[in-house]
């Protein structure tokens, strides 16, 4: 294995006792460290001479000689004065040795050598020795430099004239020879071949010859081939004491003939066979067995993909069988056995077949069913399901044809008695749930998945407890409720969400929002400022929402959090509430020197006089301060930023909209502090109802808020149902 390294070391300063030299390793030409011309600071003059450093008490702590420009020596010690690096280039251009580089570890021992030298066609190369902490070898490598006249034209660009050094090499190195790698031990763990490629894609090719792999007692673990690169040719592996237990082929990098597979104890373990021939040639026919030699696994595919997969237990029963069509699961028969050979399910993905998929219980009854049937242009599928006890449980079937379709499901109690009842033609759906006991719970219709037609509510004993009507999704004709003996409570005629005025009306009894406490208030408009905050549409014509305005949707939050929390938790709330705005105004006196004679040739000056005038703001509250007129308004209802650039559009980036907030404690144990954030929405619906929408982890629920503050909710969702806004488990960090 090639390990690059970093020959410029850089340590921490030091406060010297005499004036040192300062070495500047960037005024160099030539990418290598070793192999560079260095310059003085006007990058034209070579260095000549020695640069030195040294540490309080005179001992040396960086040396380096020059000659024209090259690094002669090069010496760097601890503070212990143990040597860290040692570098000795020999200029002699007719030895074979022309250089030499170690590095220790701060305990003494070698932990790098770079021999740098001439081969036998004069290639400058290196040999790089990397040394254990213990002082055993751990690399061994053989690296060539590229000369720049040997890169290929389209690589030039990444070797510039300044990265070339005075031998007329480039930063390239490449691998070459054989490469070694030793254990802390000192034990050899493998051995690779390396051809030198010269270009910067040898990486991925030079591997080539002969590998091996050595397990930590020195005994031969892989032994293989590479080519240009990719494995080639036989490959075997052995365990730990020498014996054969795995056997490879390869053909220009790809999986050929029968590969296999043994277990310690000599039996065969897997038998993998690979065609090239094959339309899938990387799916390999196989056989694998567990270590007693019984076989627990085979797939047999022919060359155009049909055949099959088995798998059987440890103890030999056969538990999956699976038919291949095209190399794919998804066309055939899938058959699986509990291991006392008790039939589990069978799935048939045949075109033609009526009964698609079937299970049973291990006691051989049946867990469930799906049937096909297709007659003329009508198609009919349904599903069965049944508990172990054999009492059907589900039971769901849609038939489909050129003009309609229908969908029709039943649920079932463990009792046996109908728990839900859907029956679905086209976009028209009815919907009935029923108590165990088997008396109607409720029904409603959809069209659409939008509430249409009556809705009615039933308790367990079977009593009217709710009766409503709708058109798409909102209250249209009389909406009744009933006590538990049947006497009627509420009575209200709406159209389309509108409230209308009956002689046999019984309103809703709400509390009002000026009933509530300032602390409630408090409460209910910090949410409206912050669903503002987050969710005021740019694009909106609307400058100011008003105090009554703010109300008005306080009031709504308020109806939510009544219908809400008397079956769950209501979502949490910030201990900061917000209260109402601060209008920070921070304008550069430069802007407004004129602002005291009201000058109105300024055009700032003449902005601030016509706004404040429309707003009813007086300008002598804005005080100068350290070169800025200053003043920090309060004020009711909710300001936007479109009123910021409406009446301030030349000085509207030194004006902000701050929400001024105080940290009170909750209202009630259903206003939990929590870091997490949910936040409820609300906005308008239709000319007299309100929406309001949140969302939990996948799930979104809206409500509808109609003006007398009744609320529905809305897509099917229970009451119950809102304890997931709180249920933030399934957004933990996974292990």
């Amino acid at each position: 294995m090639y390990f690059f390294r970093l020959l410029i070391l850089f340590f921490p300063l030091f406060a010297f006792a005499q004036e040192n030299c300062e070495f500047k390793h960037h005024n160099r030409k030539g990418g290598s460290y070793l192999f560079s011309i260095y310059y003085e600071s006007d990058l034209q003059t070579p260095l000549n001479g020695t640069c030195e450093s040294r540490y309080r008490d005179n001992r040396i702590y960086e040396k380096r000689t020059f000659i024209d420009g090259k690094l002669q020596l090069e010496e760097l010690n601890y503070e212990s004065g143990k040597t860290i690096f040692k570098l000795n280039n020999s200029l002699n251009k007719k030895d074979s040795i022309i250089g030499t580089l170690e590095m220790f570890w701060p305990n003494g021992n070698r932990k790098q050598t770079n021999i740098y030298y001439w081969d036998k066609n004069h290639r400058r190369c290196e040999k790089y020795t990397d040394y254990h902490i213990n002082g055993k070898v751990r690399f061994e490598n053989f690296i060539a430099f590229a000369r720049i006249s040997e890169i290929d034209e389209y690589q030039l660009k990444d070797y510039p004239p300044h990265t070339i050094d005075y031998d007329g090499y480039t930063t390239l190195r490449v691998p070459f020879g054989t490469a070694l790698e030793y254990d802390d031990a000192g034990v050899l763990k493998s051995k690779t071949n390396h051809k030198m490629i010269l270009n910067g894609g040898h990486q991925h090719s030079s591997k080539d010859g002969v590998y091996e792999e050595y397990h930590h007692n020195g005994k031969l673990k892989t032994i293989g081939f590479y080519k240009e690169g990719n494995p080639d040719g036989n490959w075997v592996i052995y365990n730990f004491l020498g014996t054969k237990i795995e056997e490879q082929f390869y053909q220009r990098n790809m999986k050929i003939g029968t590969w296999k597979g043994w277990y310690d104890n000599g039996k065969p373990r897997f038998e993998y066979v690979y065609d090239t021939l094959s339309n899938f040639i990387f799916n390999p026919n196989k056989k694998e067995w567990n270590e007693a030699g019984i076989l627990t696994f085979q797939r047999e595919i022919d060359r155009k993909g049909t055949g099959f997969e088995k798998k059987w237990n440890d103890k030999g029963v056969l538990i999956q069988y699976i038919e291949l069509t095209n190399n794919s699961k998804e066309l055939g028969l899938e058959k699986n056995w509990y291991p006392s050979g008790q039939l589990k399910s069978f799935l048939n993905n045949q075109r033609n077949s009526d009964t698609t998929y079937v299970s049973y219980f291990p006691n051989g009854k049946m867990e469930e069913i799906h049937l096909k049937s297709k007659n003329n242009e009508e198609e009919l599928i349904s599903n069965m399901k049944w508990n172990e006890a054999g009492v059907l449980i589900s039971s769901v079937s849609k038939k489909t044809n050129s003009e309609c379709w229908i969908f029709e499901s039943f649920d079932y109690w463990t009792n046996g008695k109908k728990k839900k009842h859907i029956h679905q033609l086209k976009e028209t759906r009815l919907e009935e749930n029923y108590f165990q006991n088997g008396t109607l719970k409720n029904t409603f219709r959809t069209i659409n998945g939008k509430y249409d037609g009556k809705s009615e509510q039933f308790d367990s004993l079977g009593t009217l407890i709710q009766a409503y009507n709708f058109k798409e999704n909102l209250r249209n004709g009389w909406c009744k409720r009933y006590d538990k003996t049947g006497k009627l409570i509420f009575a209200q005629y709406y159209e389309m969400g509108c409230l209308k005025k009956m002689p046999e009306e019984i309103p809703a009894k709400k509390r009002t929002f000026s009933e509530l406490s300032k602390a409630e208030q408090d409460q209910f408009r910090s949410l409206v400022y912050n669903n503002l905050m987050r969710h005021f549409h740019p694009d909106s014509l609307q400058l100011i929402y008003t105090k009554q305005q703010i109300d008005s949707l306080a009031t709504n939050y308020m109806y939510v959090y009544d219908f809400w929390s008397k079956n769950a938790a209501f979502l949490p709330s910030s201990p900061d509430v917000i209260t109402g705005q601060i209008i920070s105004f921070r304008l550069p006196a430069v802007y407004l020197t004129e602002l005291n004679q009201k000058d109105t040739s300024n055009k700032y000056v003449k902005e601030i006089l016509k706004a404040f005038e429309k707003n009813g703001w007086n300008v002598t509250n804005l005080k100068l301060e350290n070169g800025y007129f200053n003043w920090d308004l309060e004020v009711n209802g909710f300001y936007t930023q479109k009123f910021i650039q409406t009446h301030f559009p030349l000085l509207k980036t030194f004006i902000y909209i701050l929400p001024n907030s105080k940290n009170v404690q909750p209202l009630e144990t259903t206003f939990r502090k929590r870091n997490r954030d949910r936040p409820l929405t609300i906005y308008r619906f239709s000319d007299c109802v309100y929406q309001a929408s949140i969302s939990s982890y996948d799930n979104t629920f809206h409500f509808l808020i109609y003006p007398d503050g009744e609320v529905d909710l809305l897509n099917g969702a229970t009451l119950e149902d809102l304890n997931e806004v709180n249920d933030f488990s399934r957004e933990l960090p996974y292990d």
